[in-house]
């Protein structure tokens, strides 16, 4: 017999953050035993953080480099508004709101918008492109004309000349391991020892959830690390800086994102398509609307 007590089932309200469950010690006991498994989360109190400091993620980087162009233009001016990015952590009442959502109209986070008492809160509700603003009037009821949509951007990457090395083609895939790394690593063998094809290509792999600075979240993720260590043509790098990235993608020649994740926007995307990588997607989320 199982049986869950306690459990704090209350909604999702605004700027009510999600809390992390706390750990017990397990016992093994006789299995043939009558059990009473009681899983108590009235006590935890420990509150998740929107966004950590050192996460370098798409949204992160986006915030950072507007906070930096907004101070050249006008210093002190991000200091006159609030600046939620998605997840809201209280409101402050002596400041105009603006609320940039990055994350899909299912998420828990943003589930507040469903009242509409919510909406007059905010200054304005900025999206980060067409789709993932129709995704909330789908599903949220939030209209139109409450939201704008300022499509992401980077700083272009330089001009230069790929790599002609022996013929040899670089490929490179470098986001979360959820949004689709198990399926290229299933392409990727199947391609080399089933089709003989793509033998005079090398993948190279930067992956991990540090990059949101959660790397708890990789342990799921170990057996795929593993697989893509030991594979060949292949080269596991694990999550480096975007400095790095930039660098690196001007040496690629393919970006390959089999994505499995409906993405509101991509960073990952724009940044190989200003370095002149062919690059291999789906027709999911807004990643036609970003590539296009």
């Amino acid at each position: 017999m199982v049986k869950a007590v306690n459990i704090d089932e209350s909604p999702n309200t605004l700027g009510t953050p999600p809390k992390q469950p706390s750990s017990e010690t397990v016992s093994i006991i006789n299995p043939d035993d009558e059990v009473e498994f009681v899983v108590d989360t009235g006590s935890d109190n420990l509150v998740l953080n929107a966004v950590s400091e050192k996460a370098i993620g798409g949204t992160e980087l986006m915030k950072k480099w507007l906070f930096r162009e907004m101070d050249k233009r006008e210093p002190g001016l991000t200091d006159k508004f609030q600046w939620i990015s998605t997840r809201v952590r209280g409101l402050e009442p002596d400041k105009q709101r603006i609320l940039w959502i990055h994350d899909l109209a299912n998420d828990g986070e943003v589930q507040h918008l469903k009242d509409k008492e919510n909406w007059k809160k905010f200054e304005r509700i900025v999206f980060v492109s067409h789709w993932q603003q129709n995704q909330f009037r789908t599903y949220l009821g939030f209209p139109f004309e409450k939201g704008v949509v300022i499509q992401n951007a980077i700083h272009p990457i330089p001009e230069h000349t790929k790599p002609k090395v022996d013929g040899k083609i670089n490929v490179c895939y470098f986001s979360t391991p959820h949004r689709g790394l198990e399926l290229l690593l299933n392409a990727w063998e199947f391609m080399r020892k089933e089709l003989k094809e793509g033998l005079n290509a090398e993948l190279n792999i930067y992956s991990s959830f540090k990059l949101y600075d959660r790397g708890h979240l990789d342990e799921q993720f170990r057996h795929i690390y593993k697989r893509a260590q030991d594979m060949d043509a292949v080269n596991y790098h694990g999550t480096v800086s975007n400095d790095e990235i930039r660098e690196m993608l001007k040496t690629q020649h393919i970006m390959a994102y089999p994505s499995i994740y409906e993405e509101t926007s991509c960073i990952t995307l724009i940044e190989a398509c200003s370095a002149g990588c062919l690059c291999v997607v789906p027709n999911l989320g807004a990643l036609p609307e970003t590539g296009a």
